[in-house]
């Protein structure tokens, strides 16, 4: 992991995030929807920063003002559960309680 962190590999890192979070009981199917959301996040990336390129109409729709607002939604759900299961997978985060919680803002 601290090779592929350190030559800055971000989708050797998110496999190997997966790999771990898959080892634990009962979080199989949540490593692999987090590393889904994360795959999506990665492509918007990617396809935002190299534009130029061929038009994907499967990333276009991410670029709209109201699309823009349920990515962000989506992805502080995303960090939340990511959080969660690294929590389940003794990560040792030393968070004691979630820094982002599913709970609206009083």
């Amino acid at each position: 992991m601290a090779k592929s962190l350190d030559s800055e590999s971000t989708a050797q890192v998110q496999r190997l995030v997966r790999d771990e979070l898959a080892q634990v009981k009962r979080q199989a199917s949540t490593a692999g929807e987090l590393y889904a959301h994360t795959c999506y996040l990665r492509n918007i990336r990617n396809y935002g920063i190299h534009a130029g390129g061929e038009e994907q109409e499967s990333l276009e729709h991410a670029f709209t003002e109201p699309s823009t607002m349920v990515l962000v939604l989506e992805t502080q759900r995303h960090l939340v559960r990511l959080l969660t299961a690294a929590n389940a997978a003794g990560a040792g985060l030393g968070l004691t309680r979630p820094v982002l919680s599913e709970e609206p803002a009083q």
